[in-house]
C-alpha cells in the first residue's frame, strides 16, 4: 500500500470513527470504494460498479446502497456523478 493510500484509509477512519452521522453500513461501503479506488491505480476520480460495491460491502438492498451512497455525499465524503449507463459506470471522488 503507498503512503497516499495510508494516509487516505488511515484518515478516514479517525474521521469517521468520530462522526455519528455513519453507520456501519456506510464504512463498509466507504471501504469497499478505497478497495476499487485502489484496483483503479488510486486516480482522483474513477469508475464504479453498484453490483460490485453492494457485493463488496455486503449490501444486499439497492435502496439500501443509494441511501448510503446519498448519506455520504450529504456529509461530504465522497462526490458521486450518475452516468445512468449500466457499461460505463457512475463516477466517484473520495473527498
Amino acid at each position: 500500500m503507498q503512503r497516499s493510500q495510508k494516509n487516505l484509509l488511515a484518515g478516514y477512519i479517525s474521521k469517521a470513527a468520530k462522526d455519528p452521522r455513519l453507520n456501519t453500513t456506510q464504512l463498509s461501503l466507504y471501504m469497499a470504494l478505497l478497495y476499487v479506488w485502489q484496483n483503479q491505480q488510486c486516480i482522483a476520480s474513477f469508475r464504479i460498479s453498484r453490483k460490485e460495491l453492494m457485493q463488496l460491502s455486503k449490501i444486499a438492498s439497492t435502496s439500501t446502497y443509494h441511501i448510503c451512497i446519498k448519506k455520504m455525499i450529504d456529509v461530504g465524503y465522497l462526490k458521486y456523478e450518475p452516468t445512468y449507463n449500466c457499461y460505463k459506470g457512475s463516477r466517484i471522488t473520495l473527498l
